[in-house]
């Protein structure tokens, strides 16, 4: 993973000097945070991928209740309680066609409410499952009182019912929440299985948490680890306070500055359709972090290349000059083989990739020429999302 900075943002860095107090917080406060399991503050949220003994203890609940991995896994969560999930989810998704894991089960998301898409459940669940085993519900809201959350399970857990009878709705659904939550009473009375997520760690930072884990999990999803130690890997860089060493402090920094220069608008621009999601839970994160005052917040957006590009260049290159970009690429490039083409000449040689990589460097010139604010993150492969 590398940071590089835009000949304007790289003057705001030369020009910045590291607070005292953001130094003893980092040292202090964030280092603390790193290892403490019994989730005390916020920041613990950074101890998640560490919490070897959590994990484990969601297999074993897991592992009690379901025998053999299920076909399709109900996810229903609202924010951050499945944001994360589906960031990986979508990033990660092998088959584009079905929606699925390679060699492993479907996992539907329902993060809305949708009404064309609860009204069809029933209907689904007669054409496609034969045996209760074969699904999953899932139930996570932290505080156990998200109403849209609680209404689509009512929905989904109903129509389980339906089929197979409420001993068996209840067996295949497990609900993840706040220990002692009106949810967890519920699933109590009921008999359903609880899995608890940490009080302190709020919704938005709780991607490597029970609620946004447990899927896959369930899903026996070995990507996860790999995500895990990515994560890992790149945590200890957090705890410097030197700029040169500290990537994540030195974009906080310039992202700072930029919204002091009158930049209010905070635009991630990602390289590929797979990072959608991630892009929506970079909005949550922004906006639900920064969000709670009347000035000083920087409003944040998405913009997918290609996908935007003919749109919102156009409005930031004529439009006012009052946002910074966070642009992020990949050294990756997924195989893929050119036959016979459509059209011949020079595009014929073009892989997509080739034109999104030459279409984000555009971008850049431009964004340079006009002296904007932005950075540049490269991941080290289009399949790393743990250190981002």
């Amino acid at each position: 993973m590398e940071l590089t900075f835009s000949k304007k943002a790289q003057d705001y860095l030369s020009r910045l000097v590291v607070p005292e107090q953001l130094k003893t917080y980092i040292t202090d406060t964030l280092a603390g945070a790193l290892k403490d399991f019994s989730y005390q503050s916020p920041e613990s949220a950074l101890a998640l991928p560490f919490d070897g003994v959590y994990q484990e203890k969601v297999k074993t609940i897991l592992k009690e209740k379901i025998a053999v991995v299920p076909q399709y896994i109900f996810f229903l969560g609202m924010g951050g309680s499945s944001l994360g999930a589906r960031a990986l989810y979508e990033h990660w998704t092998v088959d584009w066609f079905s929606q699925s894991l390679a060699n492993g089960p479907q996992i539907i998301f329902f993060d809305n409410l949708d009404q064309n898409k609860l009204s069809s459940f029933d209907g689904w669940l007669d054409a496609k499952v034969t045996k209760p085993e074969e699904v999953l519900l899932l139930v996570s809201t932290k505080s156990g009182t998200t109403s849209e959350t609680l209404a689509m399970g009512n929905i989904l857990f109903g129509a389980l019912t339906r089929r197979f009878g409420a001993a068996e709705a209840a067996n295949q659904t497990v609900v993840i929440t706040e220990e002692g939550s009106p949810l967890w009473q519920e699933a109590r009375n009921k008999k359903i299985t609880s899995q608890s997520v940490p009080h302190a760690v709020s919704g938005r930072f709780s991607v490597f948490s029970p609620s946004n884990m447990t899927p896959f999990i369930a899903a026996d999803w070995g990507v996860v680890h790999e995500e895990m130690s990515r994560a890992k890997n790149i945590s200890e860089s957090f705890l410097s306070t030197d700029v040169e060493k500290n990537s994540a402090l030195a974009h906080a920094l310039v992202v700072h500055q930029a919204l002091l220069d009158g930049n209010v608008r905070y635009e991630h621009f990602f390289c590929h359709t797979s990072f959608l999601y991630t892009g929506k839970w970079c909005m949550q994160l922004v906006a639900e972090s920064l969000g709670k005052k009347k000035e000083g917040v920087p409003y944040p957006s998405v913009f997918i290349n290609s996908t935007d590009m003919h749109s919102l260049l156009q409005e930031n290159i004529e439009g006012p000059q009052n946002f910074y970009t966070l642009f992020t690429a990949s050294r990756g490039k997924v195989p893929l083989t050119i036959g016979e083409t459509l059209v011949s000449g020079a595009l014929s040689q073009k892989s997509p990739v080739d034109l999104l990589e030459a279409s984000a460097r555009a971008a850049q010139e431009v964004y340079e020429s006009l002296d904007r604010p932005f950075a540049t993150l490269t991941l080290d492969a289009l399949d790393g999302l743990g250190g981002f």
